[in-house]
């Protein structure tokens, strides 16, 4: 079963996750030149103007999305259909969920793996 959003978005962000354009990072959306899987979604909701990205400080502070750094503001969750900021996926342990920042940060699933998990497996 796909995630659960918008069905457009979704094929956006996933095609975005296995394009190779976006280098994977961990523990924030987008510090330097990385991004975890729910930043790359962010970099997409800028594109369509939908959420503004702040650049980081000079001590290096990753980048905010209309204020976030963690998870996906509300702005993102809402124009991608979305329940929460840190959606669930079906994860290595199936039958049971697990979180897409658990899974990009902690399991180190790749982004091809985690769009998998997007088109299949998020709830």
């Amino acid at each position: 079963m796909a995630l659960e959003m918008d069905p457009e978005i979704r094929a956006r962000w996933t095609a975005a996750l296995r394009s190779g354009k976006y280098q994977q990072g961990t523990a924030a959306l987008h510090h330097g030149d990385e991004f975890c899987c729910l930043g790359v979604l962010c970099d997409l909701a800028v594109s369509a103007g939908v959420a503004s990205a702040t650049t980081p400080d000079e001590d290096g502070y990753p980048w905010a999305y209309d204020g976030r750094v963690d998870y996906l503001p509300e702005s993102v969750t809402e124009w991608a259909g979305l329940k929460e900021g840190n959606p669930l996926v079906y994860g290595p342990h199936s039958p049971a969920r697990d979180h897409l920042a658990r899974l990009n940060d902690d399991y180190a699933w790749d982004f091809a793996r985690i769009a998998d998990a997007i088109d299949g497996g998020v709830s």
